[in-house]
């Protein structure tokens, strides 16, 4: 387990039970196929909560590289990219021929 400081997250969300695994000889758990099925994403590792009542919810966590950290540490940078996808989806976008241009202009 990593040694880091412990902190209390608040989660408010709906469950789904997937199947129930049993602990193998070195009492680890495997989590098989059930989930990995379903994603897309490159998951490598889990940030792992525990509340007072005992429950383990595993959060998937992907890896990003270092240079693009910051984006996330900006909360600022951030709200901004994302209000862009969600503008982006709602098709509020408009194509640019000539980005060297477009960028020009800013």
């Amino acid at each position: 387990m990593k040694n880091h400081t412990i902190k209390t997250i608040h989660i408010n969300e709906d469950f789904v039970a997937l199947d129930s695994r049993a602990l193998d000889s070195k009492k680890r758990i495997t989590l098989g196929t059930i989930w990995f099925d379903k994603t897309v994403r490159p998951i490598k590792s889990f940030q792992v909560y525990q509340n007072k009542d005992g429950d383990i919810l595993l959060r998937p966590e992907v890896s990003i590289p270092a240079r693009e950290a910051w984006v996330y540490e900006n909360p600022k940078v951030f709200a901004s990219l994302r209000k862009g996808i969600q503008e982006a989806a709602a098709g509020k976008g408009k194509v640019v021929n000539n980005l060297n241009g477009f960028l020009s202009k800013l």
